[in-house]
């Protein structure tokens, strides 16, 4: 399984959106807020994963889900069916060894403001 972890911190008044919506147990709008994010990252995913050569992209087989525990709502970004993810953005050993091809971490990275946007835009329309 390869999947993404985004932390955000410093987001001044979005965080105060983000607090109420936690604070008033809004679970629905959490998970549509951060659906409205993952589809960000996903798609800059999309865009910087390795083709392959058989025609069996990563691309078509990345996804999101939203996923709740103890601790809250929180949306992933991965392949879930096989490790074929992970092997590519850090490399593998054999049969034959692989160096590492990073496309997830760098998607997420130049995607976070856009995410982050498509995040407070959802909260700001449902408090």
């Amino acid at each position: 399984m390869g999947q993404i972890r985004l932390n955000v911190s410093g987001l001044g008044e979005a965080q105060e959106m983000i607090d109420r919506v936690v604070d008033t147990e809004n679970t629905a709008l959490a998970e549509k807020a951060l659906q409205a994010g993952a589809d960000v990252i996903l798609n800059a995913e999309r865009d910087l994963a390795p083709q392959r050569s058989d025609g069996r992209h990563i691309k078509n087989r990345l996804e999101t889900r939203i996923k709740k525990g103890a601790n809250g709502v929180e949306a992933l970004v991965g392949v879930w069916d096989e490790p074929i993810a992970y092997f590519v953005e850090y490399g593998h050993a054999g049969p034959k060894p692989a160096p590492p091809h990073p496309y997830m971490a760098p998607a997420a990275e130049q995607a976070e403001d856009a995410a982050i946007a498509a995040v407070v835009a959802v909260l700001k329309g449902g408090l």
